[in-house]
C-alpha cells in the first residue's frame, strides 16, 4: 500500500503539473472569468450574440432576404418589382342647413362663425375634403434584379458557428462559444508538455504500465477515453518518426544472428536433456506422454502453419502485431530473449510428436531432422528479433515516443480545446511508444524474407550449424525408452495443421445436487469412440453447501459460487487418474460479489467470464489459480464485450475461445485475442454450426473437444477443427454418441488445458 501510494502521489504530482501552470487562476465560473495562461473563458462577455446582419450594396434595397434595385427617393416598395408613391388632391363645397329656430334672421339669430347666410333661416358652411391614395408603378427592369445580400456581424462582434459573439480582445481567436485564445501560445505549451512527457520516460521507466494500471484506478472516466484517441493519433503519427527501419534493422539482424544462434542451441540442448530424464526417470509414461504432447502443443500453438506462411510472405496480421509489441513493452530485453529462447527449445517436442507417424521405419532420424530444421527456421528469427529488439529499442523506439509524446499531446489538445492533453500526459508516452514498437515489429515482420535469404539459407548458412545437433538428438529418439513412450504418441494428433494437439483425456465432472462430485474421463476422445478410463464415475468430494455455478479452468482447478457471491476456489490433484487427492486450501473463498451474474465460464490460464444481465461480458484472471491465493489481474472486472444476452448457452474451450448457442440452435465461435490480458480485442462471431439447440447442457474441454447432453440423456462428442480459427472444419465422427445415462445430472463441466 505504501508502494501504490508512492506511485498515485508521483502521478497526482504530474497531472497537477500539467493542469494547472503557475499562471493558473479562478475568479468564479458564473460570469465571471477562468483563464489558463492564453485562454480565456467568460460567458457573461464573450458569450454575448446575436443573429447576423443583411446589407445591400449601393443603389439596392433589402426586401424579403433579397437585394433589389431601390425605389426613386420618396416612393416605397411594395413587391419585388412594385414601388408605389403617395398622392392626394382637395375639393371644397357650400353646405347649406336651414334651421328657422336656430338661424332666422326676424328674430335676431345671426350664422355661426365662418358660416354665411343664403336665406331668412339658412346658413351655409364651407366644407373641403383631402382624398390620398397610393400609386403603384410595377417594372422589373427598373426595381427588379435580385442579389444575395451580405451577411455580417455589427461593429464590435465577430462570427463563429452561426452567429455573431462579442468580439475577442486584440490578438486573440475564438476556440468555443466563451473561450478565446492567444494566438501563438501553443508552442511553448506543447514544449512543456514535451518536457514533462520526457521527465515521465526518465523516471518510470520499465514501470510505465504498472503505473498506469494504478493511475486508472482513481482517474475519472475522461482519461480512458482520451487514452484511446491518444493512442490513435499515435499510430497515425508514428511513421513519421521512425526514418529508415528497414535499413537499421537489416544490420541489426545482422549483428544478432551469432548472439540468436548460440542462445537457440544452448536453449535446445537444455530442452533435449530435460525431456531426457522425464522419458526415463519418471515412471508414468501417460503422464511423460502427456508432458511431451503439451510442449509440443504450445509449439504449434505459436508457430503454426498459418503464422509461418504470414511470415513467408513477410506480413502479420494487426491483432497479432499489437499484441506482439505490447508483450515487447512489457518485458525487458532479456526477458524477451529468454521467451525467444524457450519457444526455440520446444522445436524437439515438436519434431518428436510430428514423426510419430515413423517410428516403426528407419526413416525417423531423417524425418526429425527435417521436422525440427524446418521449426527452428521460423523460431530462430525470434531468437534474432529478441537480441536485436535492445539497440531498436534504445535507437529508434525511445527517441521516437520523445518526439511522439509531443505530437500526440498537441494533437488530442486540438480535439479537446486545449484540457484534455494535461489530463492524459501521463500516458500518452506509453501510448507513443506502443505505436512506434508497432511499427518497428510490422517492419521486422517483413524482414523475414531477408533474414531466410541472406543469414538463414546463404553464405555461412544459420541451419547448417543445428543438422549435426538435430541428427544427434533424432539418433537418440530411437532408443527403446523413446519408442516406447513415442508409439504413444501415434495418432494424438498434435500437428500444427490442425492446430488441436492433444492435452490428453478429458476430465469430466458431474456436480449433483445431491451425490458429492463425479469424476469422468473420455479415452476415446480422439476419435469420439466408446472408451472411458478406469473408475469413471467415481465420487472424488462432497460438499454440503449450495453452489450457484460450478466450472473448471486449468490443472485441475474448480471454481464454485455460493448463494451468497462467494467464489470458492478448490484444486483436485487427482484430476487425471480420478483418485480423492486434493490441494491444500481447497474449499477457500478467494472472491466475492460473484451472485449478480447470468453466466459464468472459465477458459484456460484461471481466465473467468461473467455474463451480466444486461448482455455486458465481463473478464476477470485469477492469478493465483494454481495455489488458490487471492492474487487478481490488475484490471479484472473489466468489461470486455456486450450483447451476449441473447445466447441460450455459452461455455468456452482454450486459449479463450469461446461459443455461443443463439434461440434457433446456432453455434457461433468467437475468440477473445486479448483473454490473457483483458484488452477488447477479438476475432468472430463466426457460425460454425447449427442443431445445438435441443441440448440440456453443452461444454467444452480443451482444444475444440465439445460435448452436448440430449434431453434423453445421451451424450455426444464434437471435435472442432477449425477451433483456432473459427473455419467450419470438423473432425469425422463429429456429433456420435459416446455414452448415455446423463439425464438429470445437476451441473456438468471439464477441466480446460491451456
Amino acid at each position: 500500500m505504501k508502494y501504490l501510494s508512492s506511485v498515485k502521489g508521483v502521478l497526482f504530482a504530474v497531472l497537477l503539473s500539467f493542469c494547472l501552470p503557475s499562471s493558473f487562476a479562478l475568479e468564479g465560473w458564473l460570469g465571471g472569468e477562468a483563464q489558463a495562461q492564453s485562454i480565456i473563458t467568460n460567458c457573461g462577455i464573450y458569450g454575448k450574440s446575436q443573429s447576423y446582419t443583411q446589407t445591400c450594396p449601393s443603389g439596392k434595397q433589402l426586401y424579403g432576404g433579397g437585394c433589389y434595385n431601390a425605389c426613386p427617393s420618396g416612393w416605397l416598395r411594395s413587391a419585388v418589382c412594385t414601388c408605389y408613391r403617395r398622392e392626394c388632391s382637395s375639393s371644397c363645397w357650400d353646405r347649406p342647413t336651414t334651421d328657422c329656430g336656430r338661424f332666422s334672421s326676424v328674430i335676431g339669430r345671426s350664422c355661426p362663425g365662418g358660416w354665411r347666410r343664403t336665406a331668412v333661416c339658412t346658413c351655409v358652411q364651407r366644407v373641403c375634403n383631402n382624398n390620398c391614395s397610393d400609386r403603384p408603378v410595377t417594372n422589373c427592369a427598373s426595381y427588379g434584379n435580385f442579389s444575395s445580400p451580405v451577411l455580417g456581424c455589427p461593429s464590435g462582434y465577430e462570427n463563429y458557428g452561426g452567429r455573431c459573439y462579442y468580439a475577442c480582445p486584440s490578438g486573440y481567436k475564438r476556440t468555443a462559444v466563451c473561450s478565446c485564445e492567444k494566438s501563438g501560445w501553443h508552442q511553448e505549451s506543447w514544449n512543456t508538455v514535451k518536457k514533462g512527457a520526457e521527465d515521465t520516460i526518465r523516471k518510470t521507466g520499465s514501470a510505465f504500465a504498472n503505473a498506469y494500471n494504478q493511475a486508472s484506478r482513481w482517474t475519472d472516466s475522461t482519461t480512458t477515453q482520451l487514452k484511446i484517441a491518444a493512442e490513435r493519433e499515435a499510430e497515425r503519427l508514428a511513421r513519421q518518426f521512425v526514418s529508415q527501419p528497414d535499413r537499421k534493422l537489416r544490420m541489426a539482424l545482422s549483428n544478432a544472428i551469432k548472439v540468436a544462434i548460440m542462445t537457440a542451441k544452448q536453449q535446445i540442448q537444455q530442452h533435449w536433456s530435460k525431456l531426457t530424464r522425464i522419458v526415463l526417470q519418471n515412471p508414468n509414461k501417460a503422464e511423460a506422454l502427456y508432458s511431451l504432447e503439451l510442449q509440443a502443443k504450445k509449439f504449434s500453438a505459436k508457430f503454426s502453419r498459418a503464422r509461418m506462411a504470414e511470415r513467408a510472405r513477410g506480413v502479420m496480421s494487426k491483432a497479432a502485431l499489437k499484441e506482439t509489441a505490447r508483450s515487447a513493452l512489457k518485458m525487458t530485453s532479456l526477458a524477451l530473449l529468454l521467451e525467444a529462447g524457450a519457444a526455440a527449445g520446444g522445436v524437439v517436442a515438436y519434431a518428436l510428436i510430428e514423426c510419430r507417424n515413423h517410428l516403426d521405419a528407419s526413416t525417423y532420424g531423417t524425418c526429425f531432422e527435417k521436422k525440427a530444421i524446418e521449426a527452428l527456421r521460423y523460431a530462430l528469427f525470434d531468437v534474432v528479433i529478441a537480441v536485436a529488439f535492445a539497440p531498436v529499442d534504445l535507437q529508434i523506439i525511445t527517441p521516437a515516443s520523445i518526439q511522439l509524446a509531443a505530437a500526440v499531446t498537441a494533437a488530442v489538445a486540438a480535439m479537446t480545446g486545449g484540457v484534455g492533453a494535461a489530463v492524459t500526459g501521463v500516458v500518452i508516452a506509453l501510448a507513443a511508444k506502443v505505436a512506434v514498437t508497432m511499427v518497428i515489429m510490422q517492419e521486422a515482420e517483413k524482414l523475414f524474407p531477408y533474414y531466410d535469404n541472406y543469414l538463414w539459407k546463404s553464405g555461412p548458412a544459420a541451419k547448417n550449424t543445428f543438422v549435426s545437433l538435430f541428427r544427434s538428438i533424432g539418433g537418440q529418439a530411437n532408443g527403446s525408452a523413446w519408442l516406447s513412450l513415442l508409439r504413444g504418441a501415434r495418432g494424438s494428433g498434435a500437428s500444427a495443421s490442425s492446430g488441436t494437439s492433444a492435452a490428453g483425456a478429458p476430465s469430466i465432472y458431474v456436480a449433483r445436487t445431491s451425490g458429492g462430485l463425479l469424476w469422468y474421463r473420455h479415452a476415446g476422445y480422439r476419435n469420439g469412440s466408446t472408451s472411458w478410463a478406469s473408475g469413471t464415475g467415481r465420487k472424488v468430494a462432497s460438499d454440503d453447501r449450495s453452489f450457484t455455478h460450478v466450472f473448471a479452468s486449468s490443472g485441475g482447478v474448480i471454481y464454485a459460487v455460493l448463494n451468497n457471491g462467494d467464489l470458492i476456489w478448490f484444486k483436485h490433484l487427482g484430476y487425471r487418474n480420478g483418485s480423492t487427492s486434493w490441494a491444500s486450501g481447497s474449499g477457500r473463498k478467494v472472491g466475492s460479489g460473484w451472485g449478480g451474474f447470468r453466466k459464468i465460464f472459465a477458459t484456460s490460464h484461471g481466465v473467468i467470464y461473467g455474463v451480466q444481465a444486461n448482455g455486458n461480458v465481463l473478464w476477470y484472471r485469477h492469478l493465483g489459480h494454481q495455489n488458490g491465493s487471492t492474487s487478481w489481474a490488475s484490471g479484472s472486472g473489466r468489461k470486455v464485450g456486450s450483447g451476449w444476452g441473447g445466447f441460450r448457452k455459452i461455455f468456452a474451450t482454450s486459449q479463450g475461445v469461446i461459443y455461443g448457442v443463439q434461440p434457433n440452435g446456432g453455434l457461433l465461435w468467437y475468440k477473445h485475442r486479448g483473454y490473457l490480458h483483458g484488452t477488447s480485442s477479438w476475432s468472430g462471431s463466426r457460425p460454425v454450426g447449427n442443431g445445438w439447440g435441443g441440448f440440456s447442457h453443452v461444454f467444452a474441454s480443451s482444444h475444440g473437444l465439445l460435448y452436448g447432453i440430449s434431453s434423453s440423456g445421451n451424450l455426444h462428442w464434437y471435435k472442432h477443427n477449425g477451433w483456432t480459427s473459427g473455419s467450419r472444419a470438423w473432425a469425422s465422427g463429429t456429433g456420435r454418441r459416446v455414452g448415455n445415462g446423463w439425464r438429470n445430472i445437476g451441473m456438468v463441466f471439464a477441466v480446460i488445458e491451456p
